[in-house]
């Protein structure tokens, strides 16, 4: 068991914190792909491959970078943090946020352990494993579930899609770019779950 860093975009920080996600997909890098493709056209056991060559390992525990600014206070002196996943709790216009990468170890309120680590193509993807990824449900329309189109602007337009696949496919686009669905990579797809802070950590 090893302890990294994880990065996550403000809404999936919210859906873990929500208990909604899961999973995670994080794109492979291109060079492995001949060796992937040949892999699963024979039906390839993946299993020693996915143990030297994932980032994340199974029992692996992460510890989740998210957007924050750091704060003095002013009586202890003692550091403190706020994120932009709490977004409700402060004004956002005299807020000034800093990217997660920069995000400090001794800052890390969010903590998984990895359960499993698999391979796929984006596009693969289960409904059920798209709910998994923490997708908004928005509500229900004529007896069927609504999730969120992550690509439209105003939650008043954020209604569109009807299928979970359909809702993680915009959510896809948003973090990686509106071509990235379309070239379906290869990715890992990591299970976990939330766990509370290690004793021994930092």
């Amino acid at each position: 068991m090893k302890t990294k860093p994880i990065l996550f975009s403000t809404d999936m920080v919210q859906a873990n914190l929500d208990g909604r996600k899961t999973n995670t997909r994080r794109i492979i890098d291109e060079k492995h792909y001949g060796f992937l493709e040949y892999a699963f056209k024979n039906k390839k056991n993946l299993v020693d491959w996915i143990s030297k060559n994932a980032k994340y390992q199974m029992e692996d525990v992460l510890w989740v970078r998210e957007t924050f600014q750091q704060t003095i206070m002013t009586k202890s002196g003692n550091k403190a943090f706020l994120f932009k996943a709490d977004l409700d709790l402060f004004d956002p216009e005299i807020v000034s946020w800093s990217p997660s990468i920069h995000m400090p170890k001794e800052a890390a309120r969010m903590f998984l352990k990895i359960l499993n680590v698999r391979v796929e193509r984006v596009q693969d993807i289960s409904n059920e494993d798209a709910i998994a990824e923490g997708i908004e449900y928005i509500g229900d329309i004529r007896d069927s579930a609504i999730f969120r189109n992550y690509m439209r602007p105003g939650k008043e337009k954020q209604f569109d899609y009807g299928f979970p696949h359909n809702s993680f496919s915009s959510l896809w686009e948003k973090i990686n770019g509106k071509a990235s669905w379309k070239q379906n990579p290869f990715v890992w797809v990591y299970e976990y779950q939330i766990i509370e802070k290690p004793e021994n950590f930092i």
